[in-house]
């Protein structure tokens, strides 16, 4: 589990397209103090698995289903990648619990400087309409945001120049993919509500036919 709070902006360094997925190799510097082999990292969002790992680099292998629904087999060499390690007991959650499962790509239609942040407006399936409310939370490249306006297959973010400055956010401009993971707290409602709609409810009568009255 993550918080979307960006320790490190990493480079792509090696890509190694086959027929079983995809493997990349990231420049980091920081959050390879403590990775090892096995570990897990947030690459764009994205959950991975170390497989090799050394005080400047680590390499991962992406699954076509991980391919499918990330940015991840976009990238190009230099592209620079936002890295988060999990969350630890007993650490702060700074931002909102991000799982690290990429629900889908989205893409910045719009980008527009304000006086103290930069808005970016972004695009998406429809199909996800129902877990992006205004003032939510939302994971975008991996980096736990709130959702300022949203319509139907959109939602707008600003970003602090903070934000831009200590992750891939500052590089991007319209027309790129971003990565999304939408509220995980929507999701487990979206579900309590499924079951409890088709649970039959409690009357009178139903108690009667049951023998409880």
């Amino acid at each position: 589990m993550f918080t979307g709070l960006i320790e490190e902006i990493g480079v792509i360094r090696k890509k190694a397209p086959s027929t079983g997925g995809l493997r990349l190799v990231v420049e980091a510097h920081k959050v390879t103090d403590d990775l090892k082999v096995g570990d897990s990292v947030s690459v764009n969002g994205v959950c991975q698995t170390i497989e090799k790992v050394s005080e400047s680099h680590f390499s991962f292998f992406s699954i076509p289903e991980t391919i499918a629904r990330t940015n991840l087999e976009s990238l190009s060499l230099g592209d620079k990648v936002n890295l988060e390690r999990p969350l630890k007991p007993g650490e702060r959650l700074g931002g909102h619990l991000v799982s690290g499962h990429v629900d889908c790509v989205g893409r910045i239609v719009k980008r527009k400087e304000m006086e103290a942040h930069t808005l970016l407006e972004v695009s998406y399936p429809t199909e996800f309409d129902r877990y992006v409310v205004p003032k939510g939370s939302i994971a975008l490249e991996g980096i736990s945001l709130t959702v300022v306006e949203a319509s139907s297959g959109r939602f707008s973010v600003a970003i602090i120049p903070h934000t831009l400055k200590n992750t891939n956010l500052g590089g991007k401009k319209t027309g790129d993919e971003v990565n999304l993971e939408f509220d995980q707290i929507a999701k487990y409602i979206e579900k309590q509500s499924r079951a409890d709609s088709g649970r039959a409810k409690l009357t009178r009568d139903s108690l009667e036919q049951a023998g409880w009255l």
